[in-house]
């Protein structure tokens, strides 16, 4: 019988690229012919069987455990322990630049007199 999608020569490629008279049933029974003809079973036998037990034990401490979760947080969101400390640094700036602000206010020439014309004394 002649292998029709395959010879000494080579592949023929036309009936393989070609689908509309590609034939998939014999396509598959050449590849279940030649996979049957060109297969070897082999045995591989180990002359001294052993194993090596490696046992691991991973200890971590809690510096590990804040670096692996900033690092992440970093990695998945642009967030530090930096950024922390800048939010809280800008927010009590803000907190004391306002109170600074009020208190000049408070004492400024300009609201002490008009604190006394409001209360009558001239």
């Amino acid at each position: 019988e002649k292998d029709i999608f395959c010879s000494e020569d080579g592949w023929n490629l036309s009936l393989l690229t070609n689908f509309s008279t590609f034939n998939f049933v014999d396509f598959e029974s050449a590849l279940l012919k030649y996979t049957t003809e060109n297969m070897a079973m082999v045995s591989v036998y180990i002359r001294e069987p052993f194993a090596e037990v490696f046992l691991v034990d991973e200890d971590t401490s809690l510096m590990d455990l804040i670096s692996s979760v900033g690092g992440l947080l970093g990695l998945c969101m642009g967030f530090s322990f930096v950024t922390v400390g800048e939010v809280c640094y800008f927010c009590c700036l803000g907190v004391l630049t306002r109170k600074k602000i009020r208190r000049l206010e408070i004492a400024s020439p300009s609201n002490m007199i008009l604190r006394k014309l409001k209360s009558g004394v001239h």
